[in-house]
């Protein structure tokens, strides 16, 4: 069983909040970390300062249980684009 957190976008379509939370059940010592205004994956956020400061947390811990995750409440949405060209 894994200890560590679950990351999930609040609006995303193949991993919806609800899965996670029925996952994260079953993770012994899991977290379910939403993330607002994102969706799959961390596009538009990689190599943030509070991405790679949550994974820099939970890697010097060893755990998901005190992880301070407010910045990712304070990140804007990422812009909508329909095509990358």
């Amino acid at each position: 069983m894994t200890r560590g957190p679950a990351r999930i976008g609040e609006n995303d379509p193949a991993t919806p909040p609800e899965n996670g939370e029925r996952v994260v059940r079953h993770l012994k010592r899991g977290r379910l970390i939403v993330v607002p205004h994102r969706a799959h994956g961390v596009v538009g956020v990689e190599g943030s300062p509070c991405v790679v400061g949550v994974i820099g947390q939970f890697i010097e811990a060893g755990s998901a249980e005190r992880l301070d995750t407010g910045c990712g409440e304070r990140m804007p949405p990422v812009p909508f684009v329909l095509s990358a060209g």
